[in-house]
């Protein structure tokens, strides 16, 4: 990180930026007819035959206070997303950045440790100043609702944890942009575009296994016959070698979730326990019929 190390880290927020818009904008456009495809995939039947076929699973009519939990998910979802745009500018801007890399400078010597001690300043200064929105939109706003039931302390720790977890893939993988960098300040974003494949390989691998299991608590699919019938879902849908897992979440919440992750050998479909103990069949079977076309997409 040497002097002018304010220009990589403004090239960096505004290349994440692009793809997170590259994203957004690819993901609106194709995910609906992803889902169809995926739908029509696994149940085998035409796709003009597919939204009929859909209809089958009844959908109760969703309440007010339904609705105003949406509607109020939707402005937070745009008020978080312009707090997490704003955070990192201001400390670039500002040039807090300048004195964090100053600071940092002076604790690690050596430009790796120098990397690390800024990465953890870093994200520490932006946990205190995200804390109060992270506190309300997904602790008080959820009790309020009557979705969560966590207790601050299990809340409170399972935010740390994360925040640790960050801030050592951090330290461990930051340093490969800046050393890219130094080596061709032309063609940095490039090369580093390129080792970001392998990283996003084995992130998608370990995930599962290493990263998940810290938060969830992981068991057999109790329903085995509905085991059966999601693993043959998943084998007309492409989903091959998978293994279902059930997360015991009732716990600490009463919303329901499930999704697909992992690969090679690490690839799964996880239900929570409150989908399975609170939908019928065909709705749980909908449901991960819809996160199997996330995958897929």
């Amino acid at each position: 990180m040497e002097k002018g190390s304010a220009v990589p880290v403004r090239h960096i927020i505004l290349g994440v930026l692009t793809l997170i818009a590259v994203w957004v904008l690819q993901g609106v456009g194709s995910e609906a007819q992803a889902a169809k495809h995926a739908s029509s995939a696994v149940s085998g039947t035409p796709l003009d035959e597919v939204d009929a076929a859909a209809r089958r699973v009844p959908i109760p009519t969703p309440s007010e206070t339904t609705l105003r939990f949406h509607r109020s998910g939707n402005v937070l979802w745009v008020v978080s997303t312009l707090w997490g745009l704003f955070v990192p500018a201001l400390i670039l801007f500002t040039g807090l950045s300048a004195r964090l890399r100053d600071g940092a400078r002076f604790i690690g010597r050596k430009w790796f440790f120098v990397i690390c001690v800024y990465v953890v300043v870093y994200l520490l200064l932006e946990y205190v100043l995200d804390f109060p929105l992270s506190f309300y939109q997904n602790f008080l706003r959820l009790h309020e609702y009557g979705i969560s039931n966590k207790s601050f302390g299990q809340w409170f720790g399972d935010s740390l944890k994360a925040l640790m977890l960050v801030a050592v893939m951090g330290m461990l993988f930051l340093w490969i942009p800046y050393l890219l960098f130094k080596k061709s300040p032309r063609r940095w974003w490039f090369y580093t575009s390129l080792a970001s494949v392998p990283f996003l390989f084995l992130a998608m691998l370990v995930q599962p296994i290493l990263i998940a299991p810290l938060f969830e608590d992981f068991v057999p699919m109790q329903d085995k016959l509905l085991e059966q019938e999601i693993l043959q879902l998943a084998d007309r849908a492409g989903i091959e070698g998978g293994r279902v897992f059930q997360v015991n979440k009732s716990e600490d919440t009463e919303a329901v979730n499930a999704y697909v992750g992992g690969i090679l050998n690490t690839k799964r479909i996880v239900l929570w326990d409150t989908l399975v103990n609170k939908l019928n069949r065909e709705q749980v079977l909908a449901v991960v019929g819809h996160e199997m076309a996330h995958y897929i997409l």
